[in-house]
């Protein structure tokens, strides 16, 4: 059996997180988030969790200033050699890289979605506010 590393990626809002849960995980494929990961970083440092997704942007690349892999060299720590893993949240060109120089097997895919699909699925999480929406 062929073994399958699978990132998705997407702007917030495209589906990456739903196609990694609904479909990917389904199948068997264990589920690896770049994005959970940027959290449990910033909690980890901020003893609490981020107020905007600026906020949490912000720290993602600043991250990236030290080292433009990190969240991806954390996610790899979790990959073993006899499973199938989809990994969602992949923002960066290096992360890319990093998982195509590492992996012969692995695949990326872009999830794209209209602006309004993603502002009617994200809403809430804006307090119905497009501006802010709009700048992250």
């Amino acid at each position: 059996m062929t073994r399958f590393i699978i990132g998705l990626t997407g702007a917030f809002g495209s589906g990456t997180s739903f196609i990694a849960k609904n479909f990917f995980e389904t199948k068997g494929y264990k589920l690896l988030s770049l994005s959970q990961c940027l959290k449990d970083l910033y909690k980890e440092k901020n003893g609490k969790t981020y107020e905007t997704r600026s906020e949490l942007q912000q720290f993602g690349n600043d991250i990236r200033k030290e080292n433009i892999t990190k969240l991806a060299e954390i996610v790899d720590e979790k990959i073993d050699d006899n499973s199938n893993y989809i990994i969602e949240s992949i923002r960066n060109p290096a992360e890319v890289k990093f998982f195509r120089d590492k992996y012969t097997e692995f695949i990326l895919i872009g999830i794209f979605a209209d602006y309004d699909v993603r502002w009617e699925r994200v809403k809430k999480i804006y307090k119905e506010s497009k501006d802010m929406f709009n700048i992250d």
